[in-house]
């Protein structure tokens, strides 16, 4: 039986990662390095969604679909969730996410 092997480069940018898209199943670009990951652990997730925060974002959203639910952590390093019903930002004047919609309830 023959194996191959993909030999990953020590950084990548999003867009050479574009180009072959089947990496995206099994990497994640951390900083332009390429993790392999088998799974999305809560610490990992917490951790970018805290350095999105640091880099200025408003809001960082999650979305569960399975679940069906939209976890917002906010600047102060709360997290909100939002199960039902239509989520508001203020900073967005006028938009509103439905979420019977977006997870089609």
């Amino acid at each position: 039986m023959t194996t191959a092997t993909l030999e990953i480069p020590k950084t990548l940018t999003a867009s050479e990662m574009e180009k072959n898209p089947s990496l995206w199943k099994e990497f994640e670009l951390y900083e332009g390095v390429p993790i392999q990951m088998t799974y999305a652990k809560p610490e990992h997730m917490i951790h970018k969604c805290m350095r999105y925060l640091e880099y200025g974002a408003k809001e960082v959203w999650v979305l569960f679909p399975e679940e069906k639910l939209l976890q917002v952590y906010q600047p102060d390093r709360t997290a909100k969730i939002f199960q039902e019903g239509i989520y508001e930002p203020s900073y967005m004047n006028g938009f509103a996410l439905d979420l019977g919609k977006l997870f089609r309830k």
